[in-house]
Parts: C-alpha cells; structure tokens; sequence
C-alpha cells in the first residue's frame, strides 16, 4: 500500500464548503498573506518527517480548490501557490510525487499551464459518477497529458450503489487508458456506494434533528454519549461489509464473500 498525502483543509480553506471546514470564505485566496506561509509550513511539517519512506508516493497539494466562483478573486494564485509549494518541497524530497489538482473541483486545469515547473508533477482530476469514456473533459485532461508528457489520476470519485455496473465499466476504461485511480471512500453512513455499510445511530440522529431545528435540545451529556456510540459503531466489526461493491473495481482481486463481517448488535462497555 502507498500514501499519497491530501491536503483536504488547509489554512484559511481552499475553498468556500464544508469539505475543507471553511467558514464560508476561501480565505487562503482572500488573505493569502496570512495564509499561505500557514499552509506551505504545515505542508513542510509532513514532507520532514515523511520524506524518504518507501510507503510515501507523494503529495496532493489542495483538494478541490475553488477560486473562480466567488466575486474577486483571480485563479492565477494557484498555480503560484503550487510552485512554491513544490519549491519549497524539493528541498527536502527530490523525487515525491507532486499531485496538483485544477480549480473547479479539480476539473479546470487552464489556469496551471504550463504545467512544466516540476519533473514529477500528475494531474489529478475528480469526476462524479467515474469517468468511463472519452467525453469532452476526458478529452481536454488527455490533451494536457500528451502535450506536457504528464501522467494522469483520477484520484477521487465513487458514490455509485448497486448494482455497481458503472464502476466495472469506469475501472475498465480507465485501466485500458493507463489511468490510475482511487475510489471515494471505504466508509460512509447509510450508503451502498463503498466497502462498508455503517449504520447511523438514533442518539446521531437526534443531534442531526436538533441542529436542523426539528428536535428538542439534549442534555449536556448525551450527545457525548451518543457521538462516542456512533464513533464504536464504525469499526469494520460493527459494519457490514459489501464484497460486490469491492468485486466492482476491476484490478482488485476478488473478494470472497466468507471475508464479510456481518454487524454485531452488540457492544461491550470497555470497546
């Protein structure tokens, strides 16, 4: 198994949505004085002290970065952020992978051209369902591949419930086109669409009906308890697993269905 660091909310947020924690501004685009040396320190922490581990493939500078949706502010900063990022890292690793991923949920990559400032550079795109055929965005991430001689990686997508036949398809065409990929996530509540299926519990979803403004408050000390209950109830033992969602994923070997772990109803009080 090899790691490929993903930096998913950086300082001041890539983005403006919940997945980077933000608080509503893209703040590493909007005070990127304050930020970017945040961001590019917090980056050099993990490159010191992981630089050089065979286990370590390389790293994804931003998640999904989003600039040109919001009112003022200009793309060409990330491509900049990128280059400093990528300088700054090969002072100490010379030959990690640096991931980069464009704006708009790393489909646009215009904005990063040229895309010539490292040797060891992957474009890295997401696409929601999984790309499976040469459409027009597949079309434009293949011109940037054969022009700068750049590998591409479909590094997250997912989310497809049984039965499936859309990964079987996505993962063919992908293989078949020397495309690498990652599937998003193994674990995610009340869904088919990954290896585990974990249960929400009913103190999870008070607190979910209390912040939506439908339930009554809850004590101080149950939405501990709850949450501490939600937390046990997703390990893999409390889980069910999907073999068929695993089977999906051509180049993976085959799973049996006697590797499946039904869910336990039970949990001891020191778990």
């Amino acid at each position: 198994m090899g790691v490929i660091w993903d930096m998913h909310g950086a300082p001041g947020d890539q983005n403006a949505e919940n997945i980077s924690d933000s608080d509503g501004e893209a703040r590493l685009w909007t005070e990127k004085d304050k930020y970017w040396p945040q961001c590019i320190d917090l980056w050099m922490k993990f490159v010191r002290r992981y630089a050089g581990r065979d286990i370590i493939v390389g790293y994804d500078l931003l998640n999904e970065p989003l600039l040109r949706r919001y009112d003022g502010i200009d793309t060409a900063p990330l491509r900049e952020l990128y280059v400093k990022l990528t300088d700054e890292i090969r002072k100490v690793d010379k030959v990690g992978i640096v991931f980069v991923e464009g704006d708009d949920w790393a489909q646009n990559f215009e904005m990063l051209e040229p895309l010539d400032w490292d040797p060891h550079l992957v474009i890295a795109f997401h696409c929601y369902p999984p790309t499976a055929s040469i459409d027009e965005k597949m079309t434009g991430w293949e011109k940037l591949r054969q022009q700068y001689n750049i590998p591409l990686w479909h590094g997250e997508t997912g989310e497809v419930k049984p039965p499936y036949d859309h990964n079987r398809k996505s993962t063919a065409f992908l293989e078949a086109n020397n495309i690498g990929w990652s599937w998003w996530t193994h674990k995610k509540f009340s869904r088919k669409s990954q290896p585990w299926f974990c249960a929400r519990t009913p103190g999870f979803d008070k607190i979910l009906e209390y912040w939506k403004g439908n339930g009554e408050k809850p004590s101080r000390e149950d939405p501990k308890r709850w949450l501490f209950e939600q937390a046990r109830k997703t390990r893999s033992d409390q889980c069910e697993f999907l073999p068929e969602m695993v089977n999906s994923l051509k180049g993976l070997e085959a799973v049996d269905d006697r590797n499946a772990r039904k869910p336990a109803t039970t949990l001891r009080g020191d778990d």
